[in-house]
C-alpha cells in the first residue's frame, strides 16, 4: 500500500507544465517512459505537487506530524492520515505545519526523534511468531515444515519495527506541506 499525496495548488516558480497522457488509449512502453521521466521532472521542479512513500514510511511521518502538530489539526485529521482515501488537508494548515517542521528539523527534535524511534525498533523484545504461534513450524496450506516467517525460532520482532522514521524524508514532507496549497492523502 503506498500513500500518494497531491497538491491542490502546488507553487511552480519555474512555470512548467505538468505532463498529461491519454489515458482512454493505449499507451506504448516507450510512451510510458517518456512520461514517467516528465513527470519525475515535474515533481522535482515543483515540490509541493506531490509526495510518494510506501506505508511502512509513511505511518512514521504522520505519527510525528500527529505528535507535533496536534494543535493544528483536528482529530479527524489525524485519524484520516493514516488512510489512503483522499483525506484533505488545507492550506493553511499546510502552511503551518511546514513551519512547525522546519522548526523542529533545523532544532535537532527530529533527528532526536529518528535515534530514539530507530534504538525502540533495534531494541524491541521479540514476540510468538504470529503465523505459527509460536511453534517454529507451520502444516498449513501454505507451507508444511520450518515457519518461513521466524525461520524456525518461534519468535520475531513486533510488527510495527517495520516502520522506520527518517528526517530526511520528513524534510521532503515538509517541503511538499509548504508548496503544497493544501493536499490530499490518496
Amino acid at each position: 500500500m503506498g500513500f500518494n499525496l497531491h497538491g491542490k495548488n502546488p507553487v511552480n516558480p519555474t512555470g512548467i507544465d505538468e505532463p498529461q497522457i491519454d489515458w482512454d488509449r493505449n499507451i506504448t512502453d516507450e510512451e510510458w517512459k517518456e512520461y514517467s521521466k516528465e513527470m519525475n521532472a515535474y515533481e522535482k521542479a515543483v515540490p509541493g505537487s506531490s509526495f510518494h512513500r510506501n506505508v511502512w514510511h509513511w505511518r512514521p511521518i504522520w505519527t510525528y506530524v500527529a505528535e507535533t502538530c496536534n494543535n493544528i489539526l483536528t482529530h479527524k485529521d489525524i485519524t484520516m492520515g493514516q488512510f489512503n482515501d483522499g483525506h484533505f488537508i488545507n492550506k493553511n494548515k499546510s502552511k503551518r505545519i511546514a513551519k512547525r517542521l522546519q522548526k523542529l528539523i533545523d532544532e535537532g527534535h527530529s533527528t532526536v526523534w529518528e535515534s530514539e524511534h530507530t534504538k525502540e525498533r533495534e531494541d524491541a523484545e521479540e514476540i510468538p511468531c504470529r503465523i505459527c504461534k509460536g511453534k517454529g513450524v507451520r502444516n498449513d496450506s501454505v507451507i508444511k515444515g520450518k515457519c518461513n516467517v521466524c525461520e524456525g525460532k518461534g519468535t520475531e520482532k513486533p510488527f510495527w519495527v517495520w516502520y522506520p522514521f527518517y528526517v530526511e524524508n520528513l524534510q521532503e514532507f515538509t517541503n511538499f506541506c509548504r508548496d503544497s496549497g493544501g493536499f490530499n492523502i490518496c
